[in-house]
């Protein structure tokens, strides 16, 4: 732990690189069709390997709920998600929220902030990944930061 935590670090952030690999699916979740007229999942659950050699802190199963909105056109199709993850390990585990989007022609990304519990007590992992879909697996790279995520400012309002 001790290496990994001072490898590339800055300041106390260490930087991270790694992958998340599909591994089973829990729940399908319901699907519908939202208001606006897209097709939409609520709910469904998967179990993603989390795999970082440069940071064991984020090697483990995580749960994986997900909510998203997809809108097709013969074979183009746009995703959007947003879910909350559930990850932990031996060392500690961590509680993540996360937004995404997809589609053929521009990829399919995430970012996931991920707040440290029990042995990561007071840590924040901000992530971003790109998904192979052939192989559904994300390759991350981000940052572990041994403070809290700042709040969301209130919107600027000129006088």
């Amino acid at each position: 732990g001790v290496a990994a935590q001072d490898a590339g670090s800055a300041g106390g952030v260490t930087t991270v690189t790694g992958t998340a690999r599909w591994v089973d699916n829990i729940d399908e979740g319901t699907d519908s069709v939202n208001s606006d007229g897209f097709d939409a999942n609520a709910g469904s659950v998967n179990t993603f390997r989390f795999s970082f050699p440069s940071d064991p802190r984020l090697t483990g199963d995580a749960t994986v709920t997900a909510n998203t909105v997809v809108s097709w056109s013969g074979e183009n199709w746009a995703m959007m998600s947003a879910d909350t993850y559930e990850l932990s390990n031996d060392g500690g585990s961590w509680l993540g929220e996360s937004t995404g989007f997809g589609g053929p022609e521009i990829g399919s990304g995430r970012t996931i902030i991920f707040v440290g519990q029990d042995g990561y007590g007071g840590l924040t992992a901000y992530l971003h990944g790109e998904l192979d879909l052939d192989s559904a697996t994300y390759e991350f790279q981000g940052l572990i930061y041994p403070t809290a995520m700042p709040e969301v400012p209130e919107p600027y309002s000129a006088e």
